[in-house]
């Protein structure tokens, strides 16, 4: 289970994404666009952004890109534990 720390909207929509760290100080980075999405980690959020998919899904259709903080703790519940809320 991978617990995330701290985490940020960084973008409303199209894409919808956010930012954050987790327990071992690593970057997590979200983004859903295109109707899929897309977690990565990495050392940095540059790093992260080159390094393979840990989780990537298909959510809704090609022109989608719009994705609540309480849609995505529910499609990653499984292996992520994410904050109650978002920090502002």
């Amino acid at each position: 289970m991978i617990t995330v720390t701290s985490i940020r909207k960084t973008c409303n929509a199209c894409p919808s994404q956010w930012e954050g760290t987790i327990d071992d100080g690593r970057v997590i980075y979200a983004r859903y666009r295109w109707g899929t999405l897309t977690i990565v980690l990495g050392k940095t959020l540059g790093e992260a952004l080159r390094s393979p998919h840990i989780y990537e899904a298909d959510l809704g259709d090609d022109l989608d890109g719009l994705l609540s903080y309480d849609q995505l703790k529910h499609h990653t519940a499984r292996f992520i534990r994410w904050p109650e809320r978002e920090e502002q």
